[in-house]
């Protein structure tokens, strides 16, 4: 016989529609004879938390004098190279250092730029499913909404009309706007051109789990 142990957790999920909404959460613990599709749900569920995590401010993106992203380093690491005259900041994480004078407030560093141009050859990622949904940051560019169970993905030209398999013509949709879509064009739907483009490698990092918006503009080509 199958016991269950029901959880209730109520866990905060900032969403990007019009405003924050605290909501419950069920999770079910399956303590005896595991249910597949139970443990596929919690292994989602899981994936899921980890995108909505906290914005991460110990993370500095460095760019070189063509303003091309090079790589990714801590905060601390770029204020040391940036005081040696290594490096210029142009973006300031919101937080400030824990300095020991409260007196002192000096910002975190997000994006700074090496007085050096590196030519390197640009790897090409493939435009997978996945890969689309972490661009995106799982939400959908019609109407904002970002539940990662109901996401799909959507041609912004159809392919009926000659659309491709591209980072430019792929783009995340929920359920709803890619039905209502169907096989109609952005012109003749009505809607905004959400304009996709090619990301950077450095945007698909196993250890980035939060993008900050000032690095969108150099990761995304």
């Amino acid at each position: 016989m199958v016991i269950l142990k029901i959880l209730w957790l109520g866990i905060r999920i900032p969403l990007q529609v019009q405003k924050r909404k605290r909501i419950m959460i069920l999770k079910t613990i399956i303590i005896k004879n595991p249910n597949k599709k139970i443990l596929e749900f919690l292994k989602k569920e899981n994936k899921r938390k980890r995108i909505m995590r906290k914005p991460d401010y110990r993370k500095c993106l460095v760019l070189d004098s063509g303003y091309m992203p090079r790589q990714i380093i801590t905060s601390e690491r770029a204020f040391v190279v940036s005081l040696k005259g290594n490096a210029n900041i142009i973006h300031n994480h919101a937080e400030k250092f824990g300095l020991v004078n409260p007196d002192l407030e000096i910002y975190r560093p997000s994006v700074i730029v090496v007085p050096k141009y590196i030519n390197t050859h640009f790897y090409k990622l493939p435009p997978t499913r996945d890969n689309i949904f972490k661009r995106d940051d799982y939400t959908c560019v019609y109407c904002g909404y970002n539940d990662m169970r109901a996401m799909t993905l959507d041609h912004v030209i159809p392919k009926s009309k000659g659309g491709e398999d591209t980072w430019e013509n792929l783009v995340t949709a929920c359920r709803g706007c890619n039905s209502e879509k169907d096989n109609l064009t952005i012109e003749e739907w009505g809607k905004e051109h959400p304009n996709p483009k090619r990301p950077h490698r450095l945007m698909f990092l196993k250890k980035l789990t939060y993008i900050p918006e000032e690095w969108k503009k150099y990761l995304l080509i």
